[in-house]
């Protein structure tokens, strides 16, 4: 597939996996901040 050969050749998957991660962790501190509004947060 030249698709994924081309995707393959450049640090694209680096990025995009970054940007998984940041999504992710921006879910955690949404998470994070409902719970403190809520007054459930064990910190």
């Amino acid at each position: 597939d030249w698709l994924y050969s081309m995707w393959d050749a450049q640090p694209g998957h680096f990025f995009l996996s970054w940007e998984a991660i940041g999504h992710g962790l921006g879910h955690l501190g949404e998470l994070t901040s409902i719970r403190n509004r809520m007054g459930l947060s064990p910190f």
